[in-house]
Formats: structure tokens, sequence, C-alpha cells
């Protein structure tokens, strides 16, 4: 199924256009497993969302982590061992989603429904590359891998 890596083995172009699981189509592919399974990466994103954590002061102990199936859920796992066991929801001081890699948000959206989780749940992923208009505590962005218009 691979076509081409670029540099890096979670970069993949594909000389037709792909359906991601946001729905959405592009040539670019950018895989949050692998992007996981290259221990530099895990452990900069993870520096980074601890970095992002400790910088905004409001947010209360002890946190939860909730993963965005499925790319979400070993991410989550890894920074939950950061901060300590986890606690059941409702004595969460503070519930953040993470998720891998983000497109339309259209996952994330749902599995935060899904959860009955309020719209302002802070945010962590590895990689964005579209126009999810809300914030997040992203370790790259590249909205410049265009999507495909149909």
């Amino acid at each position: 199924m691979r076509e081409q890596s670029i540099t890096r083995p979670w970069l993949i172009y594909h000389r037709e256009p792909i359906e991601l699981a946001s729905g959405a189509r592009s040539h670019w592919e950018i895989d949050g497993k692998e992007m996981f399974s290259d221990q530099r990466i895990r452990e900069s994103v993870l520096d980074f969302w601890t970095e992002s954590i400790v910088k905004r002061d409001f947010y209360s102990l002890p946190f939860l982590f909730l993963g965005v199936p499925t790319g979400g859920m070993r991410w989550a796992e890894v920074i939950q061992e950061k901060y300590g066991p986890v606690p059941a929801q409702e004595e969460a001081g503070t519930i953040f989603i993470v998720e891998d890699v983000v497109t339309t948000g259209r996952s994330l959206l749902n599995f935060r429904h899904s959860l009955k989780l309020a719209s302002n749940v802070p945010i962590l992923a590895v990689a964005t590359r579209g126009d999810f208009r809300q914030p997040i505590h992203a370790w790259v962005n590249f909205r410049g891998l265009q999507l495909v218009e149909e």
C-alpha cells in the first residue's frame, strides 16, 4: 500500500489521492503509528506536551488523558504514565483529549461528544494538517500538505 516515503517512514506520498480517516482525501499520508514508533519523535512530542501543560498554570491535577481511538490511545497511555495513576473521570482535575493526527477534527469531536465532555477540553495532538478551528497543542503543523478538493 505504501507508495513512496519521502524522507521519513511516517510521511508518505501517494500518486493517487487516498481517503484519510477523517474522510478527506490527500496525496500525503501522515502515519501517527510510525511517529509513535520513532523514539526520538515520541520523546520530543511528550516533552512538548509537558511543556505546554506546565506553561498553563490553570490546569489542575490530577490529569486524565483520553486517547481518541485508535491513533490517540497509545499516546494517551504514555503521557498518562508521566503524570501518575489514571483517575476516575469524575475525579480528574483536568481532562485532556489526545490524538495522533488531526485533519478535520471529526473523529476528535465525535469522541468528545460520546463522552459528554465540555467543548473547552484541552487537546493534545502529534500533528495537525487541516483547518480545525479549536485551540490545540500540536507538536507539528502540516497545513502545507494539501487536501484534495472534490
